[in-house]
């Protein structure tokens, strides 16, 4: 599976606040796709083998961050998961601990909608860390559903 491929296929898009995007399009490969070209966006900048994960308590949140999990492990990283927690707590413990985050929020849209946050160990992702995650195109393995 290709990384690009399943991220433009998908719907999601960047916003003001991460990817968003309806649920029904965050499938387990393409969360799998965003934590992967995230996580490969900024390895050449930062060194770090873990990976601060979290969720907000949409009913969706939980398997996405599984499937964000299952991506990240492919690329041999380790992922603490922080559970539910707010966005700005996860993002301040990541930075204290040198290390990248995703949050997996909706913030305040609908359920039927939610989103992936990223920071990277120096905090929020840029237009340009944008434009890298999307424009990644590698290759990794499908995950089961």
């Amino acid at each position: 599976m290709n990384s690009h491929t399943a991220i433009e296929q998908s719907g999601i898009a960047f916003g003001t606040s991460g990817a968003r995007g309806l649920v029904a399009n965050f499938t387990p490969d393409v969360c799998a796709a965003f934590s992967i070209a995230f996580i490969k966006s900024i390895d050449t900048e930062f060194g770090f083998d873990t990976v601060a994960l979290a969720i907000d308590n949409r009913p969706s949140s939980y398997a996405m961050a599984q499937a964000c999990a299952e991506g990240l492990k492919q690329l041999d990283l380790k992922v603490v998961y922080y559970g539910v927690i707010p966005t700005p707590a996860l993002a301040y413990k990541a930075m204290r601990d040198n290390i990248p985050s995703m949050m997996v929020t909706g913030s305040h849209i609908p359920f039927d909608r939610n989103g992936l946050k990223f920071y990277r160990p120096d905090g929020e992702i840029t237009k340009a860390d944008e434009q890298a995650i999307l424009g990644a195109s590698l290759e990794f393995t499908a995950l089961k559903t």
